[in-house]
Parts: structure tokens; sequence; C-alpha cells
């Protein structure tokens, strides 16, 4: 819990629990259940990974410094993992949809909101 804590005090991040939770018994990784699914809005989308929080390949405080420095995606939202394309999945930080996940692609003018809640997009997962 230190790292997490370090984490949002250095990046001026506060993360929502059930993703503090996530972080605390996984820290990334390449997920089993590989796929978003989405019936209503009838999405399918990969998950190529979850990002580390501070130790492995390619972890979070290296990726907010690269999209966030060359204004790939807004300083209001967490890239947390990512899909096998240029597939961002995005954390919002902002007061009005704290906690909400979104997906931004790299010819996108605006993140797509996929869902409510970090636990709302882990239970939509599936097995590819």
């Amino acid at each position: 819990m230190d790292d997490i804590n370090t984490f949002e005090q250095e990046n001026g991040f506060k993360f929502p629990i059930d993703y503090k939770l996530f972080l605390l018994s996984n820290n990334g990784g390449v997920p089993k259940e590989n796929l978003y699914y989405d019936e209503e809005n009838r999405l399918e989308i990969d998950i190529a990974l979850f990002r580390p929080l501070k130790y492995g390949n390619y972890p979070l405080e290296e990726v907010i410094k690269d999209l966030h420095e060359d204004d790939y995606i807004s300083t209001s939202f967490l890239p947390f993992a990512r899909d096998s394309g240029s597939g961002q999945y995005l954390l919002s930080m902002r007061n009005e949809d704290f906690g909400s996940v979104f997906i931004n692609y790299s010819d996108s003018i605006e993140p797509l909101k996929l869902c409510n809640s970090f636990e709302q997009f882990i239970d939509r997962l599936e097995t590819e």
C-alpha cells in the first residue's frame, strides 16, 4: 500500500478503491480473461496487459510521463491498461466521472466511455 500512496502523492492522482485493491492483488500483468465485452453497446475489445504500478515492463510512472508529456491523453486520465493495438484503457480522475473506465485510440478525438467503475470493467471481462 505504501507504493500506491507514494505514487498517488507524486503524480497527483487519487485511485478509486476498487483499482487499489486490484493493484494490491495483481500489480498489472496479462489477464486470463482478456476480452472486454459489452453487449449493450456491442463492443468486444481485447486487453493485452494491465500496467504494473511501479516495477516491471513499462510501469505506470513511465507510461504517464510519455503519454501526458506528448499530450496523447489528458492528465485527467490514468492509462491503466492497453489493447493489442493503439488503444489505451483509461481511468477517469475527473470529479464528474471519477473511476469511470474509457478507451482511447491514437486516432480518437475523445475517449469512449466503457463503464462507470473499474469493478464493473473487471466484471465484464471474458476469456477470448
